[in-house]
């Protein structure tokens, strides 16, 4: 491989990890998401919003339980269950700012992706510190792929 390529390939790696936003490789954005997923994530997004600002309520109230190992993650109540991929959020109030993280995909080790609710209207977390891709779907909403 060129050395040029090389150095493209490592500018980009380092974007992928530290940018905020879309990322593009080539001219192209990455993780790439085609039409089809983006229109099955704005319909999720519509359908489930009325019941993803009650369970924000919720987290505000603090009348969520605390997973055992992760006090940032949080047991959704059956009725809410599948606004999550597992039944659980993460909740995090920095400085009194509502973020919370529900996941459309869980990860193990190959990160998640998600929707974010952030009060500041700044989608990055704590818990989910690299965030590859983020797309906005309204004010304080984000759908995003993280890394881990």
């Amino acid at each position: 491989m060129p050395k040029r390529n090389r150095v493209a390939w490592g500018l980009a790696a380092v974007l992928a990890v530290v940018g905020f936003g879309r990322v593009r490789v080539l001219g192209r954005e990455y993780p790439p998401v085609t039409r089809s997923q983006r229109a099955q994530i704005k319909r999720d997004f519509r359908r489930h919003l009325k019941q993803r600002e009650q369970v924000i309520a919720l987290a505000r109230a603090g009348k969520l339980k605390a997973s055992p190992y992760n006090f940032h993650l949080k047991r959704l109540p059956a009725r809410y269950h599948h606004l999550s991929d597992g039944g659980e959020i993460i909740v995090e109030k920095p400085k009194g700012n509502t973020k919370v993280f529900f996941f459309t995909f869980r990860g193990m080790l190959s990160g998640s992706t998600g929707f974010i609710y952030a009060q500041d209207d700044q989608p990055r977390m704590y818990e989910e510190p690299r965030l590859l891709r983020v797309d906005r779907q309204a004010p304080h909403w984000y759908w995003v792929v993280s890394a881990d």
